[in-house]
């Protein structure tokens, strides 16, 4: 967040995210997505998806690292052919948790 502000890039990128621009944010762009994470206790991310990300339980092998069948959003265009429940490879440390599952 620190870069994207010191960079003057806050504005115009939620400007275009809300005008409805297609964004994927992979790893640390979807957190900045969020309220807030963990990972950076008391830095306020972008606010785009109301929720936090939280890290993983002490149950979980953190980072966890392997494959993982995965939800899809039908929202998007971005998976159009991939079958639900397909399997993805995955190394993190994290978990977006969003207070709502439509935003």
């Amino acid at each position: 967040m620190a870069q994207l502000r010191s960079r003057g890039l806050v504005e115009p990128l939620v400007e275009r995210i809300e005008a409805g621009v297609p964004f994927l944010g992979v790893c640390l762009g979807l957190q900045l997505l969020f309220d807030a994470s963990e990972e950076s206790p008391g830095v306020a991310g972008l606010g785009l998806i109301r929720g936090d990300v939280r890290s993983l339980p002490a149950s979980v092998k953190v980072p966890h690292i392997g494959w993982n069948q995965a939800e899809l959003c039908t929202c998007s265009d971005l998976f159009e052919g991939i079958p639900d429940s397909s399997a993805f490879y995955f190394v993190h440390s994290y978990a977006v948790v969003p207070r709502s599952p439509e935003k």
